[in-house]
């Protein structure tokens, strides 16, 4: 949708007023939000109650996907009160609402209404209590997740079981792309095979995958009253514990005080179950699938961010740093 931005925040204003539409609210009002993967709205009733209002990215999620993780965590819902946001169904009962704006700009959107959590984003409270409960939630799901009684739609799930889970890779299939050079192509290689056995070990280890959220970073959580609440299901996967905790740590390893914040999220976890790193390394080892999985995003979106090639090379490079950090520390 080649649109201006002004254009294309009217356009979207009025898919989400028709997707609202189809969910029980009296005289809802909108409120853009935020756009990332997904373009958010919030949606405020006659009462003042308030939800969110979720625009997918067809590119980025399929409706299996989509439904999938909306699927697992009503299921959540239902077997305790869990500390997260709620879906809502439509009026037909379904659990998003596909909106096409009209026939001939193409613009179609599956839309999901959220119960509305307040409170602040877990970065901008990290502190050794707020690590230990962040810890204690992610057990504390992956514990539920083990209860939970798989459906039609979760079984639909993507599975970690490969380092490319994300996206069809790209990464290293290019020849001479000024991105990789020779040396940065061979660490990354090395890394990617690490990765790829990890993976294996896992899955060969006889033990039974989960739904995973896949996606726990501190974006992805709020502080409300001392207490925590998780967001975004989109990204929900099958896999194990681990993976799960290690791409909610991923994204603090770089902090100074990152030693201390780990040290409180696992005691976190293990207030509700055994911590599951079984060899040294194995945590840092899925930082570095991580980062492949989205070194390999950068790459598939240079061809759309022509402006950004040096930022993704500076990316890059610094990932290539941190794999041969990874490699002499862990060989």
């Amino acid at each position: 949708m080649e649109l201006g931005s002004r254009s294309r925040r009217r356009l979207l204003r009025k898919l989400a007023e028709k997707a609202v539409a189809d969910f029980n609210l009296h005289k809802p009002r909108l409120r853009y939000l935020a756009e990332h993967t997904s373009v958010l709205f919030s949606v405020t009733d006659s009462h003042g109650r308030q939800y969110v209002l979720k625009i997918a990215n067809p590119e980025d999620y399929s409706e299996k996907e989509l439904l999938g993780g909306l699927s697992w965590l009503e299921c959540l819902h239902e077997l305790s009160a869990f500390p997260a946001t709620k879906p809502l169904r439509t009026v037909s009962g379904s659990l998003c609402t596909t909106v096409t704006q009209c026939p001939d700009n193409g613009l179609t959107r599956k839309c999901m209404l959220f119960t509305w959590v307040p409170g602040v984003g877990l970065y901008h409270r990290l502190s050794k209590p707020n690590a230990y409960k962040w810890g204690r939630l992610l057990a504390l799901m992956h514990q539920q997740s083990q209860k939970i009684k798989t459906s039609a739609l979760t079984r639909q799930l993507p599975r970690y079981d490969k380092v490319f889970h994300w996206d069809e890779q790209v990464l290293l299939l290019e020849k001479d792309n000024e991105l990789l050079p020779a040396k940065r192509t061979e660490v990354f290689r090395k890394a990617i095979s690490r990765v790829s056995f990890a993976i294996k070990d896992l899955f060969k280890s006889g033990n039974s995958p989960i739904v995973l959220h896949g996606d726990l970073h501190p974006d992805n959580l709020k502080v409300f009253k001392g207490e925590l609440y998780a967001l975004d299901f989109a990204d929900c996967m099958w896999g194990f514990p681990i993976q799960d905790l290690s791409i909610a740590l991923t994204y603090i390893r770089e902090r100074q005080n990152y030693r201390r914040l780990r040290t409180a999220f696992e005691e976190g976890y293990k207030s509700i179950q055994n911590w599951p790193e079984e060899k040294p390394g194995q945590i840092e080892t899925f930082f570095m699938g991580r980062l492949i999985v989205i070194a390999n995003a950068l790459v598939k979106s240079k061809e759309h961010c022509e402006n950004a090639c040096e930022t993704i090379h500076s990316r890059l490079a610094r990932y290539e740093t941190e794999f041969k950090k990874y490699l002499d520390r862990f060989p």
